[in-house]
């Protein structure tokens, strides 16, 4: 009984010993980018709303309601995150804008950057800026080039304002010199459904 006794205590610290070697070899694989982009957690996963749309880029001459999809998801080990936006007009079916971000830690300056691009209707353009993440929200100064040099400037916040609904605001929207309206909306986390 004692030798059945003393077995029953090595196997159980030996496990406790394997199961903190683990903790810590999980803990020690984490690299500074997904340090750096540890706050984006929250974020992860599809959002969509209804909305109104947003003028001022070049593009979007339309108004009315949108539908908008926006996406994060990890890529690369959780090295870097990728931002998808998917927005259609309702009463249309019409494309308003689509387009990709990647988030990622700048090793030369340590520092969060996003570098994108995508459509505005049917004009293409691309976009560079930084990020900071404070508490929960997420912000992009963003600079932006169609493919007719048309330049834009411009910041979004996005905030997580429950576990399921996420805010986003754009603000200081500069297009060619000449300052656009504010734009904001709700969006709602997209959760899946199981069928029976």
């Amino acid at each position: 009984m004692k030798t059945k006794l003393s077995i029953f205590i090595f196997v159980l610290a030996l496990f406790g010993i394997v199961a903190t070697q683990i903790v810590v070899a999980q803990s020690s694989n984490s690299s500074p980018a997904q340090e750096a982009l540890k706050g984006v957690r929250p974020f992860i996963g599809t959002w969509t709303a209804d909305a109104d749309a947003y003028s001022g880029f070049e593009g979007n001459e339309e108004s009315g309601k949108i539908d908008l999809v926006l996406r994060f998801r990890w890529l690369q080990e959780k090295a870097s995150v990728e931002f998808t936006s998917r927005i259609i007009h309702k009463k249309t079916g019409k494309q308003f804008n689509s387009g990709s971000k990647i988030l990622s830690l700048d090793a030369e300056t340590g520092k969060l950057q996003v570098f994108g691009y995508g459509y505005e209707g049917d004009v293409y353009f691309s976009n560079t800026g930084s990020m900071e993440i404070q508490g929960s929200n997420i912000i992009w100064e963003m600079n932006e080039v169609s493919i007719n040099k048309t330049k834009s400037k411009y910041t979004v916040t996005l905030t997580l304002e429950a576990p399921k609904l996420l805010s986003v605001q754009t603000s200081d929207v500069v297009v060619d010199g000449k300052k656009q309206e504010d734009w904001s909306t709700k969006l709602h986390r997209k959760t899946k459904t199981t069928s029976n």
